[in-house]
């Protein structure tokens, strides 16, 4: 009892600071818990994730998407059209501003689908995949005067990019084009160790990875190869996955290429297979070259990915059975969690501005679709040209003015 009675009657002393600034400082620990708790509440605002609907020109789907300065691209693809062909095909550009945040369209040299979208610095690229004599075409969009203008590529079947430092990467099954952003110009075009189809690709630091796909020819099967690019040397190296496995997705998103997704084979005797989603994705750490893995809530191959800051967006793509994925699936790379779900339709096109993640076109019950879902990062403070971690961005905030006013009124209570 008596050390009860000792314990109840302790009294905390206010420290110098409180007893010079405030001569009223009786309360002073009540007020330096409230201004603990304000900033608690501040650095616990999480990352929100609002969503609002837009809408393409033209419903279609098998676009290209990419983004440059602060526009969003959604280019060429194949109408909801009841014939196949050129003249399903369409060349419209919808471009999405994410400072007006109003829409404008352009047109593509050709008509066009699929074609290959990446970026550098303020240029937009797309290469063209099908359409008439769309394979040679690369169209070049400048964010910073608006202006369109037309390279051409070597003629080959381009559905893949990615780009890393001053460098736009365009591949076919076999062969690299590797394109200075600086220049215009193509400064290498070089080829696989191994040819394969349905490949992924992204960037971390200096290289380009492209991952995993289906081997041609007699040794049909999936592949667990990475091939590495050095773009400062041009050489190459190579990896492997934990596993074969094709139809992956790639993006880059702080500081780690990723690969999600796709699809690979068990076998249950010597001449059949089973065909499953993998519900993987695989994290690249260039300083390291070593790789880790978080999941996903499904299997998925096909998936469209796009990233903003340390944010990667995972949506759209289909389970191996051929039933569509709708959901859209947010990692926070600096922690490897989970951030959100979100619903989305399948066959779309993904790109990522400002703070901003977009997911248009694709296809629904009824045939192609015009919807475009855009996804904002509400996030507790934005720093030009990258996001922060939201603990650092609540307790930029907080500056020291903002916070001596704070402390000042409350412990003078």
């Amino acid at each position: 009892m008596i050390y009860r009675q000792k314990a109840n009657n302790i009294k905390l002393k206010a420290p110098r600071f409180f007893k010079f600034y405030c001569p009223n400082h009786q309360y002073h620990m009540r007020a330096l818990l409230i201004i603990i708790a304000l900033i608690a509440i501040t650095i616990c605002r999480g990352v929100e994730v609002k969503r609002t609907l837009a809408s393409l020109s033209q419903a279609r789907w098998n676009m290209g998407a990419t983004a440059a300065g602060n526009y969003a691209l959604f280019g060429g693809g194949r109408l909801n059209d009841d014939f196949f062909g050129d003249r399903s095909l369409t060349k419209v550009v919808d471009i999405f501003d994410s400072i007006s945040k109003t829409w404008t369209t352009a047109n593509l040299s050709k008509v066009i689908e699929g074609p290959a979208a990446t970026s550098v610095g303020k240029y937009a690229f797309f290469a063209g995949v099908l359409g008439p004599d769309s394979r040679q075409i690369l169209d070049i969009f400048d964010s910073s005067t608006g202006q369109w203008t037309v390279s051409q590529l070597e003629t080959f079947f381009c559905d893949l990019a990615v780009s890393v430092g001053k460098y736009a990467l365009f591949a076919s099954q076999r062969r690299v084009v590797v394109f200075d952003s600086t220049t215009l110009q193509i400064v290498m075009t070089t080829n696989f160790s191994l040819p394969r189809a349905r490949m992924a690709a992204a960037s971390a630091g200096k290289y380009a990875l492209f991952a995993g796909g289906r081997t041609l020819g007699e040794q049909d099967r999936q592949s667990d190869r990475v091939e590495i690019l050095n773009t400062e040397t041009l050489e190459w190296s190579t990896s492997v996955l934990e596993r074969p496995v094709e139809g992956m997705v790639g993006v880059s998103a702080g500081g780690y290429a990723l690969f999600a997704g796709g699809a690979y084979e068990t076998y249950t005797s010597q001449f059949t297979s089973v065909i499953n989603g993998s519900n993987l994705v695989r994290i690249f750490d260039p300083s390291n070259f070593r790789w880790t893995t978080v999941t996903m809530n499904q299997g998925v191959e096909n998936l469209k990915a796009v990233s903003i800051g340390q944010y990667a967006f995972f949506g759209g793509g289909r389970k191996p059975l051929g039933s569509v994925s709708n959901r859209l699936e947010i990692l926070d790379t600096t922690t490897m969690t989970w951030l959100s779900e979100q619903a989305i339709p399948d066959d779309i096109a993904a790109a990522a501005v400002g703070r901003y993640a977009l997911y248009g076109g694709g296809q629904n019950t009824y045939g192609a679709s015009d919807l475009v879902y855009v996804f904002e990062l509400s996030l507790p403070e934005e720093v030009p040209g990258t996001l922060v971690t939201p603990v650092v961005s609540a307790l930029s905030m907080v500056n020291l003015p903002t916070f001596l006013v704070i402390f000042g009124c409350l412990a003078c209570l």
